[in-house]
């Protein structure tokens, strides 16, 4: 999803050949009033006690009225479901205050119905009900929605052209339909029948089956027969124009189908086929498109952005990001849905990388290589902030587009960068296609796992700098090259929040020579201080830091010529035990070691000594558990080695 009440673009200048790009590169915010209104909301909603855990959704038929001229709605909403414990007697629904609940029956006998408290309602069966058996119940209720969030029910106009749109994300489908709104289960399939005036035309999820006229109504009955989440149903309603795109491939024929304002239907033919390279692009990557048996399309609304409702995403205009983002989600939060809307990124920052891999794919190189640099430089921009979500409550922190977008996007491009493109990718496939998130619900663990699984790697710690915590690092590096042709790199780094002592990451660099010779070495960066040493073909004039720009990160490169002086002799030790407890034993053979000192990974004196002596033994009893590094001097040579304290 897409966000936008105000739209500051960023110009390409240096693209001039780009200028319906310059629509794709803006930052989206929310405006103060609307952020507000959801702060009242999302407290609230945090604040409910939900009762709606003891039983599973397995259906849903939605039969709705609505006039496009008028904000209201009438409906009747059947459930099918199925108790999860014995005792059954009574069944909770979300529904906003607005709505009023007319009646409900089960098996034809009418049920008593609880006030609302909390947005919830009550319904008291005349009999225990058998767990885990199927069952079903209808309500009937009707109402002015209240909209809250981004409107999940709104009446306005286009061109003079009353509308009517949903979108419910991420607590708002209980403003306008009577349901069970969580992230824990899926509907296994749901029908949405729209009655309207016959001037108008209804879209929604899956695939149009009907449309059957009474008088002066039309009924379009929508059928979707894919799980589900309750904030992905939705419906839009106007004068629209129809046309459609057909994706023929090796997988089958897709219908993209667009419902579109008439005044705009020109803008939006012309640009929608772009997908018909996009969609065979994301499923090389992540497999086939989630709901090939029904379709893909687009119903335009007048909310500034984009909204992913299961295969018909609900826009308001046409760039090839927007779209490709949309798309993606189909992926990454439609078939795939976060668990919780803390691990939001699992659906928005997937949806931000796919659409610049997009960009990546399809678009001239100077594309990709501006994503990446602009994208990193806003994200640095402030020192702090995580992908991870910390506070539900808050649209500005939810939708936050330099984290939750931006930066979770960058989290994505550094985990291509540390586990390589095919590792990456097949961790991904397997996160996508693994039967316990695929048309389900996914998770931060999940996603781990995967890559993990795929890589042999422990990621905890890229995942706890990278995700949980904060900030950025600056790499300054420090570098020289001896008269033997070995060039000595020493890398210091300092990180811009606390939450990160340091980002354990391999750090790539470009030697280049006076002339044409470049090399591009990766420096295995796992302490502040470290020195490396290599020794290239040519004679090096310069070096790059991240010239590709992997790294959310800033740099600085200086000369430094007593670099390779200092380094260009060493000596050995052995150093026992490693990780030490109490104790830490040197022997450096027939060298004389003279004193050394031990260092935290970002560089600060912890300790220092004096030995003078071929072997020692060092107290570190006194020092805390973690990893530092240790240098230990001899005359002009130094040797130098990482040290865990593990008591």
């Amino acid at each position: 999803m897409k966000k936008t009440l105000l739209l500051f673009c960023i110009f390409l200048a240096c693209f001039a050949f780009l200028p319906a790009q310059n629509e794709e590169m803006c930052k989206i915010i929310e405006g103060e009033k609307l952020a507000a209104q959801w702060k009242i909301q999302m407290q609230r909603q945090a604040q409910t006690t939900s009762n709606t855990d003891d039983y599973d959704v397995k259906y849903y038929r939605l039969q709705l009225e609505v006039n496009p001229a008028v904000n209201f709605i009438r409906g009747k909403i059947t459930t099918y479901f199925a108790p999860k414990v014995s005792g059954f007697m009574q069944m909770t629904f979300d529904a906003a205050a607005s709505l009023n609940i007319d009646s409900a029956k089960y098996h034809g006998q009418v049920m008593a119905v609880s006030l609302a408290q909390n947005d919830q309602r009550t319904f008291y069966f005349p009999a225990i009900l058998n767990a885990n058996q199927l069952d079903s119940i209808s309500i009937w209720y009707k109402g002015a929605p209240v909209g809250t969030g981004f409107g999940s029910f709104v009446q306005t106009t286009h061109g003079g052209t009353p509308v009517i749109w949903t979108l419910s994300e991420p607590y708002g489908a209980k403003d306008w339909w009577v349901c069970k709104q969580t992230l824990d289960d899926k509907a296994d399939s749901v029908d949405v029948f729209i009655k309207t005036p016959n001037q108008y035309k209804a879209g929604s999820n899956g695939l149009l089956v009907n449309t059957l006229a009474e008088g002066n109504y039309n009924t379009y009955h929508w059928k979707h027969r894919y799980p589900i989440a309750t904030y992905l149903v939705a419906i839009a309603v106007t004068n629209y124009a129809v046309y459609s795109d057909h994706l023929n491939n090796a997988t089958g024929n897709l219908e993209i189908l667009n419902y579109v304002y008439p005044e705009d239907s020109a803008t939006a033919a012309s640009s929608t086929p772009v997908l018909l390279d996009v969609i065979p692009y994301y499923e090389s990557k992540f497999g086939n498109y989630p709901f090939r048996n029904e379709k893909y399309g687009h119903a335009q609304f007048g909310w500034g952005g984009g909204m992913e409702h299961q295969t018909m995403t609900f826009a308001s205009s046409w760039g090839f990001m927007l779209l490709s983002h949309e798309l993606a989600h189909q992926w990454f939060g439609d078939a795939v849905t976060c668990n919780s809307w803390g691990d939001i990124f699992l659906n928005e920052g997937f949806a931000t990388y796919c659409a610049a891999m997009a960009d990546e794919a399809l678009s001239p190189p100077s594309v990709w290589d501006y994503w990446k640099q602009t994208t990193i430089n806003d994200v640095s921009a402030q020192p702090n902030g995580s992908v991870y979500c910390t506070d539900t409550t808050s649209v500005n922190r939810l939708f936050d587009w330099r984290l939750t977008y931006q930066k979770g996007a960058l989290f994505l491009h550094q985990m291509r960068w540390q586990l390589g493109d095919s590792l990456f990718f097949l961790g991904i496939k397997n996160y996508h296609t693994d039967p316990a998130n695929y048309h389900k619900y996914g998770s931060i663990a999940s996603l781990k796992a995967h890559w993990e699984a795929v890589s042999g790697q422990n990621l905890t710690e890229f995942f706890n700098d990278w995700y949980y915590g904060q900030g950025y690092p600056t790499y300054n590096i420090s570098w020289s090259q001896a008269t033997n042709g070995k060039v000595y790199f020493k890398l210091n780094q300092t990180t811009s929040d606390a939450s990160v002592p340091f980002y354990e990451m391999p750090v790539p660099i470009l030697l280049g020579s006076s002339g044409v010779q470049t090399q591009m070495v990766v420096l295995n960066h796992t302490y502040s201080g470290q020195i490396f040493e290599i020794t290239p073909a040519f004679t090096v004039a310069n070096i790059s830091f991240d010239p590709e720009r992997w790294l959310l990160a800033k740099s600085n490169v200086t000369i430094d010529n007593t670099l390779a002086i200092e380094n260009s002799v060493t000596f050995s030790v052995a150093m026992q035990p490693n990780p030490a407890k109490d104790m830490l034993h040197l022997d450096s053979g027939n060298t004389q070691m003279e004193k050394g000192k031990i260092m935290d990974l970002q560089g600060r004196l912890v300790k220092e000594f004096s030995i003078n002596h071929f072997q020692s033994d060092i107290s570190v009893a006194e020092m805390c558990e973690g990893m530092y590094l240790i240098q230990l001097f001899a005359g002009e040579k130094m040797y130098q080695n990482k040290l865990i304290i593990k008591h």
